[in-house]
């Protein structure tokens, strides 16, 4: 059986099996209404890349600080960058000074960390004003929670839970939250682990385990569901906008488009990266094939879904064993590099970018294998690589 172990303080990447045999309980904490966001989910232009090749793309690397277990770098509305640590706090990063600061929100005493389990996702609302968080609890339940935004410590009595979501297996959790240019919260979740999704959750729309959630959340408890949602009116959970995926680690939206750019971590075969653009409705409803495929192929010998959508992209694991997502390129410092979807192999620690069109290619950064486990972005659109063991590097032009 696959598993996939950091060497630094045995943390886990988030991607492995487990031989846990709970049984599931797959309903949210609380009761959804529908709300009608027909008006704002507003069309995207056509995906935007700057360029029909990588040949002339080159990176160099810097490390500029380090923090605890990194696994989500995003950047405030008022510019400022902010690190989620998987152990269970946040902490702000100044780019500047290479340093991190004391934790403004800690839930380390709430979070289990066994497995891939941890702090997994992070996101701050279009406003600023509450940052949301998806975490496991010690029982390894998902847990999606906001707070109240407070750059010099977040206060507790503004927490509001949003969704609670029990998992049957210590593994595939997904984790990864990003807002939609609609406004719209997006939630990653993988199957529940195990191999080959022994519970059949990537192809049951009647659960939310192997699907990515759209919610409508305002700060107060619970949320609500947009009326444009694929199975608003009935066919399967209404939280749901795709589905199919095992383990999505991780996925983006990107900010000039609005489209989806999915990295989902394959079983012993293929690594995969959906692109679902304007002429996939943005993913809404789409069936990535887990797991009837894996990858391009039927998996275990049955037959592939008709309505799948395929991979953009897919390799082997000749080359690595589970794909780390990333971001699409918005920066201006690298050339060539804009509208590329930037990613890496845990096991290969290579990064690469390839492009809508399916292009792919190694950029030149080297790093050992087993330590790209998450990318980070600031607020000028550049890039980072997180590593488990702590180190946060800068993705450069090429030297």
């Amino acid at each position: 059986m696959r598993a996939l172990v950091v060497a630094i303080a045995a943390v886990l990447i988030l991607v492995g099996c487990s031989d846990d045999d709970t049984s599931p309980t797959t309903e949210p904490s609380t009761t959804p209404d529908t709300v009608d966001l027909t008006e704002s989910t507003a069309e995207h232009p056509a995906t935007s890349a700057n360029t029909d090749s990588l040949q002339d793309v080159t990176i160099s690397t810097k490390t500029v600080a380090v923090a605890d277990q990194p696994i989500v770098m995003r950047p405030h509305p008022d510019g400022s960058v902010w690190i989620a640590q998987r152990t269970g706090s946040i902490v702000e990063l100044d780019l500047d000074a290479g340093t991190v600061s004391t934790p403004v929100l800690d839930l380390s005493e709430e979070i289990s960390t066994d497995g891939e389990r941890g702090l997994l996702g992070m996101a701050f609302d279009p406003s600023g004003e509450r940052i949301y968080v998806h975490y496991s609890g010690l029982d390894g339940a998902t847990n999606l929670v906001s707070f109240a935004f407070d750059p010099d410590g977040i206060d507790m009595d503004t927490r509001a839970q949003h969704l609670l979501l029990e998992q049957p297996f210590p593994t595939h959790n997904g984790g990864d939250l990003h807002f939609g240019t609609e406004g719209l919260l997006y939630m990653a979740l993988g199957d529940g682990g195990l191999w080959g999704d022994p519970q059949g959750n990537g192809q049951n729309t009647d659960t939310l385990l192997g699907s990515v959630l759209r919610l409508s959340v305002d700060g107060t408890e619970g949320y609500q569901i947009s009326e444009d949602n694929p199975f608003a009116d009935g066919g399967g959970r209404p939280e749901i906008f795709l589905y199919g995926v095992r383990n999505p680690w991780r996925f983006d939206i990107d900010e000039t488009t609005g489209d989806l750019w999915i990295a989902d971590v394959g079983q012993g075969e293929v690594e995969e990266i959906t692109h679902l653009g304007a002429g996939t409705n943005f993913g809404r409803g789409a069936n990535l094939g887990w797991a009837l495929r894996e990858g391009s192929e039927p998996y275990d010998g049955g037959e592939s879904p008709e309505d799948e959508i395929a991979p953009i992209f897919e390799y082997s694991h000749d080359r690595g064993c589970s794909i780390t997502g990333g971001y699409v390129y918005r920066g201006d410092a690298i050339a060539g590099l804009e509208g590329a979807y930037v990613y890496a192999d845990y096991c290969e620690g290579a990064v690469h970018a390839v492009t809508p069109a399916g292009e792919d290619r190694a950029l030149g950064a080297e790093f050992g294998p087993r330590e790209i486990i998450s990318f980070g972005v600031g607020s000028d659109g550049e890039l980072f690589v997180l590593q488990a063991s702590g180190p946060i590097v800068a993705l450069l032009p090429g030297q």
